[in-house]
């Protein structure tokens, strides 16, 4: 994130966000991982690229299921999809 931090590559700052999201997401840091969604969807949107900027709001709003899930079955929570 540092490397990007300073760049004017918008974009690839809004991913950056996404991959750290995805990390906290998945170190159970759920608040967190919605911090680092909220980041990328600010820089999608600043950039106009209001898919991604979708995407990172729909994901942050299916966090409260993913902890959900972390306290049910951790293998689920790590493993989108996976029945256990």
């Amino acid at each position: 994130m540092a490397l990007i931090a300073g760049s004017d590559w918008v974009d690839w700052q809004g991913n950056g966000f996404m991959d750290l999201a995805g990390l906290r997401r998945l170190g159970s840091r759920i608040a967190d991982a919605f911090e680092a969604l909220a980041q990328a969807a600010v820089r999608f949107a600043a950039k106009g690229n209001i898919v991604s900027a979708h995407w990172a709001d729909e994901l942050a709003d299916d966090l409260p299921a993913t902890l959900s899930r972390t306290v049910q079955d951790p293998l689920q929570a790590a493993v989108p999809g996976c029945a256990g």
